[in-house]
């Protein structure tokens, strides 16, 4: 039997194209990317936590996983780029909790943070 993976839709500018090799498709002038979540990975294996005078720490074999399955160089999610993983973060906690997996309080401070500085 097959695996199922789950999808996210994750919106990218042009800054994020050239490290993106498949899954694009065209909407409304902004490039959706539909990253795909290996059926074996949820969230909370990311171990997100904050060590003071670092920041915030999680496990990246997830997000390696994610990459693999999506075509996806994981050099595009690494530092410096921050901006890049912390969208993947947010995208993919959302798609998790209307899937039903556990509420993480560390996300649930990185989803009010990214959502406050929406204005």
């Amino acid at each position: 039997m097959a695996e199922v993976k789950r999808q996210i839709q994750f919106r990218v500018n042009e800054r994020m194209l050239p490290a993106i090799r498949q899954g694009v498709r065209y909407q409304d002038g902004v490039e959706d990317v539909e990253i795909l979540i290996p059926s074996d990975v949820r969230f909370a294996d990311l171990d997100l936590f904050y060590k003071e005078g670092v920041g915030l720490v999680f496990d990246w074999t997830p997000i390696q996983k994610i990459c693999d399955a999506s075509g996806i160089d994981i050099a595009f999610f690494k530092p410096p780029k921050l901006d890049n993983v912390i969208d993947l973060l947010v995208n993919w906690y959302g798609q998790a909790l209307r899937n039903g997996e556990p509420r993480d309080p560390v996300a649930d401070l990185i989803w009010a943070e990214a959502f406050a500085n929406t204005d």
